[in-house]
């Protein structure tokens, strides 16, 4: 059992994870990167990410609504999320994912843009309550 026997994968490619730590990018390892979507509505679409050969977990983040991505080169995409899969890590860590070509790269993003929007409990909320900021550029 891996975890994910009741998600449907949006999204899947061969990539590189890389992590911002200690003011320069580290290498986390190469495998499949996967924007998974929950078949119930009762949990979050996420990122997952297996080492290739090992399946080792190297990252494990659920898509929240204001999730930002930045591009990085025309292969690349960078993203800040708690990423479960670490241990004795909390809290926002930056990570860069690169994939073989600039189409894999955009379909990521459409991908994550597509769900974090969804990735908010189904139940109407009063404007008040939403924990969207008010009126931000993107």
């Amino acid at each position: 059992k891996t975890g994910e026997e009741q998600e449907r994968v949006v999204f899947g490619g061969d990539a590189t994870l890389f992590e911002f730590a200690d003011g320069s990018w580290k290498e986390r390892g190469k495998g499949e990167m996967k924007v998974n979507v929950p078949e119930e509505k009762t949990s979050k679409p996420r990122l997952v990410m297996r080492s290739k050969g090992n399946y080792k977990l190297l990252l494990n983040a659920g898509l929240f609504a204001d999730m930002k991505l930045a591009s990085m080169d025309s292969r690349g995409v960078t993203f800040a999320c708690v990423n479960s899969a670490v241990e004795g890590k909390s809290g926002l860590t930056t990570y860069a994912v690169k994939f073989r070509d600039s189409t894999s790269a955009g379909s990521f993003r459409d991908a994550v843009e597509t769900h974090k929007s969804g990735s908010q409990p189904q139940v109407p909320k009063a404007p008040e309550n939403s924990p969207r900021a008010p009126h931000e550029s993107s």
